[in-house]
């Protein structure tokens, strides 16, 4: 038979098992929390190379076509590419 003292030891095991428990599941939700947060300010980031580049290449091909050039799409965008900023 168990006594009340043998109870009281394994309910204060389980809490602090529990209580360590949660410790974990709020790290790993504070980690997933920052993946996140990294990864939509990678999107931002692409977002805006992708502006820049296509404000560029919209501007090459115009600067091309009004100087005559015959294939300003194939030629324009792997220029544009080539003078992009790095971030």
């Amino acid at each position: 038979m168990t006594t009340k003292a043998e109870l009281l030891i394994e309910l204060k095991r389980v809490t602090v098992s529990r209580e360590l428990l949660i410790v974990e599941y709020n790290s790993l939700a504070q980690t997933f929390l920052e993946l996140i947060t990294a990864n939509l300010e990678a999107i931002k980031q692409a977002k805006g190379a992708y502006l820049r580049y296509s404000e560029f290449t919209t501007e090459l091909i115009a600067e091309e076509k009004a100087h005559g050039k015959t294939s300003p799409r194939t030629v324009a965008p792997k220029r544009a590419i080539a003078h992009l900023p790095s971030d």
